[in-house]
């Protein structure tokens, strides 16, 4: 071979080798890099991962094994490479030192397959439910193994939580299913998905009569439905929660009333739903109207001897008028029929007194039936809600009420003329009204006053945009604030026992506020009186 030759040949074998020493030199950087990204994909494992040689000695481990480490307070040659695992076990208590130490010794004898162990332990001052995860290696015929210490506290929170919730919701059903109140839920459209036993019970339909039918259809409402039912069902049609009574007839024809209320709940992934909850509050509206009838029977009685009163006063002096002219009659008569002479009459006192007798006997029987139409007025129980003259049930309850008031104060009318006709249940309104007057009449003559001096009452209407409102202003003692609270409350009264049963104002506030959905409020300083002020809708029908 030339000299030539051998210097190519041997220019070749360098070229070779440098190619190789870069290929090397590459392999070696990849190594590396991907050592490190190796090392960063262990660190960021939201776990403590050690991993193990011959005997369970620590050949490497990643970042939260060393924060591990730091909280139960072990040293470098305890816990890093060289240190003696199934020494530290034993630090993790006795649920799980014993069958993690079994695991792991299965798994270093070469049993194949991973093994999991739960349960708790202290670490540092937190106590965890961790999971100890052991994954068998086969290195060059020589078994290892990799543990991974997972945090499992919220998870299995959130596991018994749910196991909770579970159970709530089946005790749910269960109740739902067994109460007295009917349940009902529907669709959008308002079609019945599903209906308990006290549902079907109350309303005469079986359950697979009802399921898929509209609640509406099964309501049976009788006649026309009221402002109450057409705003409670454009408040369902909306989706808003709602409430209202209603008449509903059963699929017998049975009449009853039902306290319905409805909300709408959103479930992740499912179509809002409608839960209706309906108890049967016939005979308690039976019975709040008897008590309702009875309050004004009671009052009525109550204030029967004063009326009373007042119509002895006129019938009086109508019975002793009535005598002067039965008297001066006959005299007139035995004139003209020659038994007496002219002579023996006073024409003059005849002249100015049959007038005035006559005038005085025609205010008396005016006075009487203003007072029985009063009654009459009064009295009559109504006829639901309807149009009624305010001004005219103003002057009808203090006509009623008067000898409750005229010997301790002046009562004073100032209404509105354009008030009008306003929809309102009438003998309610009337009966809430007198309630609150007497109140104040009595409130009056309780307080100290001159002698004779009375006090003032004041009545007003006035008609606004959407409400008229009705105030009562009286010159009394005043109620305290800690009274103001209390004071529509059922039952509550400040009157000595025997004198005051507490129902007056809080039936006022129930008609007023409930039934007629207007508002009745209270405004008082002590010593300076009070205002009771009663605003009614004039469009009842009106949305809110």
């Amino acid at each position: 071979m030339s000299v030539a030759r051998e210097e190519t040949a041997s220019a070749e074998r360098w070229r070779r080798t440098l190619l190789l020493n870069r290929e090397l030199e590459d392999r070696v950087r990849q190594l590396g890099e991907a050592e490190e990204l190796m090392r960063a994909v262990i660190d960021s494992l939201d776990a403590r991962l050690v991993i193990l040689g011959v005997d369970g000695v620590i050949m490497g481990a990643n970042r939260h094994w060393d924060t591990l480490a730091r909280q139960f307070g072990w040293s470098e040659a305890e816990s890093g490479i060289g240190g003696d695992f199934f020494a530290l076990l034993t630090q993790f208590g006795p649920a799980l030192d014993g069958p993690v130490a079994a695991a792991l010794t299965r798994a270093l004898n070469g049993t194949p397959g991973d093994q999991a162990v739960k349960g708790p332990t202290v670490i540092g001052t937190r106590h965890e439910h961790v999971i100890f995860r052991v994954h068998p290696v086969l290195d060059h015929h020589t078994a290892r193994a990799v543990v991974a210490i997972v945090d499992i506290t919220s998870a299995d929170r959130t596991r018994r939580q749910l196991d909770l919730i579970t159970e709530e919701a089946t005790l749910l059903a269960m109740v739902a299913q067994h109460t007295d109140h009917g349940v009902v839920i529907t669709d959008p459209e308002g079609r019945i998905e599903w209906v308990n036993e006290s549902f079907c019970t109350g309303t005469g339909y079986s359950r697979a009569e009802a399921l898929g039918r509209l609640r509406g259809e099964l309501m049976n409402i009788p006649g026309e439905p009221g402002p109450e039912v057409e705003r409670f069902s454009a408040d369902v049609a909306a989706g808003r929660d709602a409430e209202v009574q209603l008449p509903s007839l059963t699929k017998d024809g049975r009449l009853r009333w039902l306290h319905v209320q409805v909300k709408t709940i959103q479930r992740h992934g499912r179509p809002p739903q409608r839960v209706g909850i309906e108890l049967d509050v016939t005979q308690l509206r039976q019975a709040e109207q008897q008590l309702a009838q009875a309050n004004r029977l009671e009052s009525i009685g109550q204030l029967a001897a004063g009326i009373a009163h007042e119509i002895n006063t006129p019938v009086q002096f109508v019975a002793d008028n009535t005598q002067f002219l039965a008297d001066s009659f006959g005299h007139i008569m035995r004139v003209l029929n020659g038994d007496e002479r002219v002579e023996d009459l006073d024409l003059d006192f005849l002249a100015a007194e049959i007038p005035d007798a006559l005038a005085q006997t025609q205010e008396g029987l005016q006075r009487i039936a203003l007072i029985v139409r009063a009654m009459k007025d009064f009295a009559h129980p109504g006829t639901g809600r309807a149009p009624a003259d305010v001004n005219r049930a103003v002057d009808t309850t203090v006509q009623v009420c008067r000898n409750e008031w005229k010997y301790v104060a002046e009562v004073t009318l100032d209404l509105d003329p354009t008030v009008g006709l306003v929809p309102c249940y009438e003998g309610e309104l009337k009966q809430a009204l007198l309630n609150i007057v007497v109140n104040a009449a009595q409130a009056i003559g309780e307080s100290p006053r001159e002698p004779g001096a009375l006090g003032h009452i004041t009545v007003s209407t006035e008609r606004g945009a959407d409400s008229v409102t009705i105030e009562v202003r009286d010159d009394g003692p005043g109620i305290t604030p800690e009274v103001q609270q209390r004071i529509f409350d059922p039952f509550f009264t400040t009157k000595p026992v025997g004198k005051g049963t507490g129902q007056g104002l809080s039936m006022a506030y129930a008609s007023i506020v409930t039934k007629h959905g207007g508002s009745l409020r209270v405004d008082s300083t002590p010593g300076s009186g009070t205002t009771f002020t009663i605003e009614l809708p004039v469009d009842p029908d009106a949305e809110a």
